[in-house]
């Protein structure tokens, strides 16, 4: 079917079923479109009404359907349907250097045993200003990133043992 008017619409969905479930469908509903169905038929959408039409086709039933049967099959989309229709999220691309950081930091983390949320924040900033120096520099020869965890490791420790000491500092005072 293509675009359909209006005005056909109902008409041209009636044709369709009558194809599909003939006399039954007669037997059951009469030969002109019920005003009902009409009505109803006018507020779905032509998508909507494919893929009622297409549902009912290959539903296996011979049964004529109810006017709220053939309104649901309209408005349900299928599982295939409905991962054609949703947005496709582009995954991230990590590079070697963005798993070293994160490698390098979660190492740090495991053997200090934890850091207060605030510190957390300035490691994660440390890591990624460290991070994105060694891509920019693109230390060829460590595709392992090996050289970056080292200095990581090494300016994590600093950066770690400036903020105890600032903390110790501030409790003294306090």
């Amino acid at each position: 079917m293509t675009d359909w008017s209006t005005d056909d619409r109902a008409q041209r969905t009636w044709q369709t079923l009558c194809g599909m479930f003939g006399a039954r469908l007669i037997r059951d509903f009469g030969e002109e479109v019920p005003e009902v169905w009409k009505a109803a038929i006018k507020r779905l959408a032509d998508i909507q009404i494919r893929r009622g039409l297409a549902a009912l086709g290959n539903s296996g039933t011979g049964r004529t359907p109810t006017l709220p049967e053939f309104v649901k099959a309209c408005k349900t989309i299928t599982p295939t349907e409905a991962a054609s229709l949703a947005p496709r999220l582009s995954q991230p691309e990590f590079d070697v250097w963005h798993r070293a950081g994160q490698s390098g930091l979660l190492t740090f983390l495991m053997r200090v045993g934890g850091v207060s949320r605030p510190l957390l924040a300035e490691l994660i900033i440390k890591k990624n200003t460290i991070v994105n120096g060694c891509r920019d520099l693109d230390a060829e020869g460590d595709p392992q990133g090996v050289r970056l965890r080292k200095i990581l490791s090494e300016q994590l420790e600093k950066h770690y043992r400036r903020y105890e000491g600032e903390k110790h500092l501030m409790e003294d005072a306090a």
